[in-house]
């Protein structure tokens, strides 16, 4: 059975799914804040797009739900799919149905990235240099990550902000900076250096 978590502030609406999806294949868990184990537990996450508390949501696949189509274009990027009010729940299965299929292709496809001697590890959140473990924060894990996965490519401060912090962040680009020099210092001067100041604009990492 699918367990799918549904976040949303609007009781009403979390008692019409979960009584629509009685009898059928889709297990809906209504919360108002989902609890980390509650993700950890869900296959799918079916978040309503006027709640805001998204920086919590880890490596699930996000179906936005809409209640009236009006979606700000910034937060347009954070959802896998987006299915709007009334609900048409075949819609709803065959689009959850999609959805994992693609998030386990991609887990099989790419569970980890390796670059020489160091290998990150997106199933065990861990990174190694030379068979060593490199002992790293969440944020410096995803701020590795994202650069790793895009290699070559530069980002400005606020897209990476962006990225790593959520839209919700408003500690500034600095921290982006703070982050990227304390990543530098951990990896060392091999692949630290690999982390590369691009001027006038961001970081990148190196091809």
């Amino acid at each position: 059975m699918v367990n799918t978590l549904l976040i949303t502030e609007d009781e009403a609406l979390a008692s019409e799914l979960l009584d629509s999806t009685a009898g059928s294949s889709l297990k809906l868990v209504a919360s108002k804040k989902a609890e980390f184990a509650e993700m950890e537990n869900a296959d799918i996450i079916i978040i309503d797009t006027r709640y805001s508390d998204t920086k919590s949501l880890l490596n699930k696949p996000v179906i936005g739900l809409s209640m009236n189509g009006d979606l700000a274009e910034n937060k347009l990027t954070f959802y896998d799919d987006l299915i709007f009010t009334p609900i048409d729940l075949d819609q709803l299965n065959l689009r959850i149905k999609r959805l994992l299929l693609i998030s386990t292709d991609r887990k099989e496809a790419a569970d980890k990235i390796e670059i020489g001697d160091m290998l990150i590890d997106l199933e065990s959140y861990e990174v190694k240099i030379e068979n060593q473990l490199i002992i790293l924060t969440y944020k410096e894990y995803e701020l590795l990550k994202y650069l790793a996965s895009h290699r070559g490519r530069a980002f400005d401060r606020q897209t990476i902000l962006n990225q790593i912090w959520d839209y919700d962040y408003y500690g500034g680009t600095r921290t982006v900076d703070v982050h990227i020099r304390r990543l530098r210092a951990k990896l060392g001067t091999k692949y630290g250096s690999m982390i590369e100041t691009v001027r006038q604009v961001g970081y990148r990492f190196a091809k």
